[in-house]
C-alpha cells in the first residue's frame, strides 16, 4: 500500500560503488523531513557495499536485484517508489547540504528543473524562476529536446511520478547509451507544466575514468541503436517537435565524434577516422536529420561541425571534433 505522506523518492542505482554510494546517501540525508524516502537499488553488487547502508538513515531502503544494468535498476526503483515526485541521484554524485530547501517547489508541476554544480563551478542553464505552460512550454520543450547533452540528463530534476505511471514510461533496458535521453524525451512529450528554478542543489562529480571519457570502441553502435529507437517517438509529433528531434540526433553525432571517432585515445589514423565519419553520416537516422536541418540554422558554435558535414568539409570537421575531444579529457 502506498504511503501518501511521501513527497519525494530519491532513486540511487548502485553496483560495487563502495564508499561513494554512502556519501551520496549522506548528502541526501541532510534534509530532515519525514516526507522523503531514499531507495538504493543494488544491481547485483559483489563487494558487499550495500550491507550497512540502511544504518545511515532510517529513510533508506536497500533493494537487491540481479545485475541487469543501470536502466533495470532505475526501473525497479520507479516500481518501488511511493513519492509524488522522483529524483534520480547517481551513486557517484551528491546533493548540496541545502538541497532540501528546494522541496518547497513540489506543488503539482510535472517537471521542475534546476541548475547544477560540477568541479568547474555552477552550470547555469536557468536564469529566471517561472512556471511554463501552453505556448511557452511548447517552445521550451523543443529547446530541451534540441540540446539533449545540456538538458536531458535524468539526474538533478524533480519528475512527477504520476506522469511516468499514467503513460507507462520506463528506461529501455536494451540500450547501452543515451538511455536517459530516450527516457527524458518520452517524459518531455507528456508533461503539461514545467517549473524553472535558478538554483542548484545537485553536484555532478565527473571522473576522468568515467565511461564517457574512456575510449572503448563501442559508443557509435550504442548511440545509433538508441537514436533509431528515440526518433520513433517524434514520428507523429507536430513539425516543431520533429525539427527538435533532428537536432537531437545531430547533437548525438557530436557526442559520437568527440567521445569515440576522434577521441584522442583512438589509435586509428586520421584517414580511418574520416572514413568512419563518412560511414556514420550515411546511416539513415543521421542522413535524415542532416537533410532536415537547413544550413542557415547551423550558426551556433555547437552546430558548426554539423554545417561542415553538410558542406562535406570533413577535414575541417575532423579538426573541430579533435579539439573538442582534447577539451573533454581536461
Amino acid at each position: 500500500m502506498e504511503n501518501a505522506n511521501i513527497n519525494l523518492s530519491i532513486i540511487i542505482p548502485t553496483y560495487n560503488n563502495g564508499k561513494l554510494v554512502a556519501k551520496a546517501i549522506q548528502s541526501a540525508s541532510t534534509y530532515g523531513g519525514t516526507d522523503l524516502e531514499i531507495l538504493v537499488v543494488d544491481d547485483g553488487s559483489t563487494d558487499g557495499s550495500t550491507n550497512e547502508l540502511q544504518n545511515i538513515d532510517p529513510r533508506v531502503q536497500v533493494i537487491h536485484k540481479e545485475n541487469g544494468g543501470v536502466s533495470s535498476a532505475r526501473n525497479l526503483g520507479l516500481q518501488k517508489a511511493q513519492g509524488e515526485y522522483v529524483l534520480f541521484l547517481d551513486a557517484d554524485d551528491q546533493l548540496t547540504p541545502e538541497w532540501g530547501q528546494q522541496m518547497e517547489h513540489l506543488k503539482g508541476q510535472d517537471l521542475i528543473l534546476f541548475n547544477y554544480q560540477t568541479s568547474k563551478g555552477e552550470i547555469r542553464n536557468i536564469n529566471r524562476q517561472c512556471l511554463l505552460s501552453g505556448d511557452e512550454l511548447e517552445e521550451y520543450r523543443c529547446t530541451m529536446i534540441s540540446n539533449p547533452t545540456k538538458n536531458l540528463t535524468v539526474w538533478g530534476k524533480f519528475l512527477r511520478r504520476q506522469v511516468i505511471e499514467e503513460h507507462g514510461l520506463h528506461f529501455d533496458e536494451n540500450l547501452s547509451f543515451a538511455e536517459d535521453g530516450d527516457f527524458m524525451v518520452a517524459f518531455m512529450l507528456e508533461i503539461q507544466s514545467l517549473q524553472l528554478v535558478p538554483a542548484s542543489f545537485y553536484r555532478y562529480l565527473d571522473s576522468p575514468s568515467s565511461v564517457m571519457r574512456t575510449f572503448d570502441g563501442k559508443k557509435v553502435a550504442g548511440y545509433l541503436d538508441a537514436l533509431s529507437m528515440t526518433t520513433k517517438r517524434f514520428e507523429h509529433q507536430h513539425e516543431d517537435i520533429q525539427m527538435a528531434g533532428a537536432y537531437y540526433v545531430l547533437m548525438h553525432v557530436n557526442v559520437m565524434m568527440v567521445r569515440e571517432v576522434f577521441d584522442i585515445n583512438n589509435p586509428a589514423s586520421n584517414r580511418q577516422k574520416t572514413q568512419q565519419l563518412k560511414r556514420i553520416i550515411k546511416e539513415p537516422v543521421i542522413s535524415s536529420a542532416l537533410a532536415k536541418v537547413p544550413l542557415r540554422a547551423c550558426r551556433k558554435p555547437r552546430l558548426v561541425p554539423i554545417a561542415l558535414l553538410k558542406l562535406r568539409l570533413y577535414c575541417l570537421a575532423r579538426m573541430i571534433f579533435t579539439l573538442r575531444s582534447k577539451e573533454n579529457h581536461k
